[in-house]
C-alpha cells in the first residue's frame, strides 16, 4: 500500500514498527474510505528519515498516533507526538490494545479525545466518523437520503472564549440538494468537553420504543460518547438526541429537537421494549409531535 503522495490535506500515522501488521490492516480500511493517509512508507530512499518525518508531520491536516504496548515505549512515536503537538496539530490517540498510558504520556496527550478499537472490521468507524472530511477523496457517506437530499452529520470545534484555547465539540445536520446546502440543525454544548458524535439510528416514528406513528415523519437518533480525561474530572456518559424529521419532495427538510433526557444510554437499543411511562411520549403522541415540529 502506497502512502499519500500529493499536496491535498492528508493524516499522518505514527505507529512502532513491532506492530506493523495491526497497523497496516487499520490503514488498509481507512484507505478503503478514500482516505489520504501518509506513514513512513512512504519516506524518501537515501533521504534524511528525520527530515522526511517532520516535513510530513509539518504538512499534514492532523496525526493518527497508535497506541500499543510497543509503541508507548517507541522513542520515534514520542518524538513525532511532540512535534506534531509544537505544530498545534490535531490529534487523535488510537488505542489498539488495553494499555495504561505513562504519566508523561498522558500529560502531553492531555484532554484528547481517546479513540479505541478492539475489533478493526467493526469498529474503524468511530475514527473515520471523527476525522475531517477534508482529508478523504470523496464526500463521507450521508446517514440519511430522500427526495434528493442528502443529510450529513458535521463535527465542529468552537472556541469557548475570544482568546482562549477552551474549545468545545458541536455538530451541524446540513441537508444538501443539488448544489445548494443547507444547515437544518446546529448544536453547542454549553461545556467545553470533547465529545464524539454519532447518527445511531435512522427509523420510522413507529419503532417499537416510540408510541404512535405519524406519516412522513422520521425519527433521527444521534449519540453523544463523552470520555472525560485528565485534568477534566467527572464520570464518563453518553447523551442521546431524538430528533424529528419531516421530509419535502421541494423544500429543505425540517427537523426538531424532540428529546435530550437520555443519559447513560448505551445504545437505542436499550430503550427498545421499554414501558410505556418512561416513554416521552406515553400519552398525546401525535399532538406532541406536531406541535414540536410546526
Amino acid at each position: 500500500m502506497n502512502a499519500y503522495q500529493g499536496n491535498n490535506p492528508y493524516v499522518f500515522v505514527s505507529y512502532a514498527h513491532k506492530d506493523n501488521e495491526k497497523v497496516l490492516d487499520l490503514i488498509k480500511l481507512l484507505k478503503r474510505k478514500m482516505c489520504r493517509i501518509w506513514y513512513d512508507e512512504g519516506l524518501t530512499p537515501g533521504g534524511s528519515w528525520n527530515d522526511d518525518l517532520a516535513n510530513h508531520i509539518s504538512k499534514c491536516e492532523c496525526v493518527i498516533i497508535i497506541i500499543t504496548n510497543n509503541s508507548i515505549q517507541s522513542q520515534y512515536v514520542k518524538s513525532e507526538l511532540n512535534y506534531a503537538i509544537s505544530l498545534n496539530k490535531k490529534i487523535y490517540p488510537v488505542f489498539l490494545e488495553n494499555v495504561e498510558l505513562p504519566a508523561g504520556l498522558a500529560m502531553m496527550l492531555g484532554t484528547t479525545q481517546y479513540i479505541y478499537i478492539n475489533d478493526l472490521e467493526s469498529e474503524t468507524n468511530k475514527l473515520i466518523d471523527s476525522l475531517p472530511e477534508i482529508i478523504f477523496e470523496a464526500k463521507k457517506t450521508p446517514f440519511y437520503e430522500k427526495d434528493g437530499y442528502e443529510l450529513f452529520l458535521k463535527i465542529k470545534k468552537k472556541k469557548k472564549k475570544k482568546n482562549s484555547n477552551i474549545t468545545a465539540d458541536c455538530f451541524n445536520i446540513v441537508a444538501k440538494k443539488n448544489q445548494e446546502s443547507k444547515v437544518i440543525f446546529s448544536f453547542e454544548p454549553p461545556y467545553s468537553y470533547e465529545l464524539i458524535y454519532k447518527v445511531s439510528q435512522v427509523s420510522d416514528i413507529k419503532d417499537d420504543y416510540f408510541i404512535g406513528h405519524i406519516d412522513e415523519i422520521k425519527i433521527i437518533n444521534i449519540i453523544a460518547n463523552c470520555c472525560l480525561k485528565y485534568p477534566l474530572t467527572g464520570p464518563d456518559f453518553d447523551a442521546l438526541f431524538i430528533f424529528a424529521l419531516v421530509s419535502s419532495k421541494d423544500n429543505f427538510p425540517k427537523i426538531k429537537l424532540l428529546n435530550t433526557d437520555y443519559v447513560n444510554v448505551i445504545t437505542p437499543e436499550s430503550l427498545k421494549g421499554g414501558q410505556v411511562e418512561n416513554s416521552p411520549w406515553s400519552s398525546n403522541f401525535v399532538e406532541t409531535v406536531n406541535k414540536l415540529i410546526d
